[in-house]
Order: structure tokens, then C-alpha cells, then sequence
């Protein structure tokens, strides 16, 4: 689990789609559980920031390095939440 990146893996098939057929690929448009203006793709990644680079089809480590910051700080801050 600390080598695999499963979400990055995610973003790669997602990102290769888009490449490989791009007059094919369509991501899913709304509604979405309860939400009815925003994309799936945007909840599921809570930001609409990796649908565009991947429409950009812009490097995985590119899109990968935007969301480390954030992510590093999540990390810091649930440190002292941890129990375990």
C-alpha cells in the first residue's frame, strides 16, 4: 500500500482512455446521487482541476505533483487525530 498509488493508477486508465479514443471518450454528465450540476468525475475528485488536466492530457507526474501539497498538509493535520 505504501508503493501502489491506486488513485494516481485511476487518474493513468482515466488519462489513457482519453488518448487512445478520444473522439469516444465522454465522461458521465449529471445527475450524480444527489447533485445535479456538477460532474461525477468532479465529486468523485472533489475538484474539477484533474478532469481538465486530463482533457489537456497533460503528464501523469504533472497532474499528480498539484494535489501533493494539499495532501501533505492533509496528512500533517490528521496527525494528531490518529489513535493508532
Amino acid at each position: 500500500k505504501e508503493k501502489f498509488k491506486s488513485y494516481l493508477t485511476g487518474i493513468a486508465i482515466l488519462r489513457t482512455l482519453k488518448k487512445l479514443y478520444p473522439r469516444e471518450f465522454k465522461w458521465k454528465l449529471p445527475p450524480y446521487e444527489y447533485e445535479y450540476k456538477k460532474l461525477p468525475i468532479d465529486i468523485l475528485c472533489g475538484t474539477d482541476l484533474i478532469r481538465l488536466q486530463i482533457d489537456m492530457l497533460e503528464p501523469l507526474e504533472k497532474i499528480e505533483e498539484k494535489w501533493v501539497p494539499g495532501l501533505n498538509k492533509f496528512m500533517q493535520k490528521r496527525r494528531k487525530y490518529l489513535h493508532y
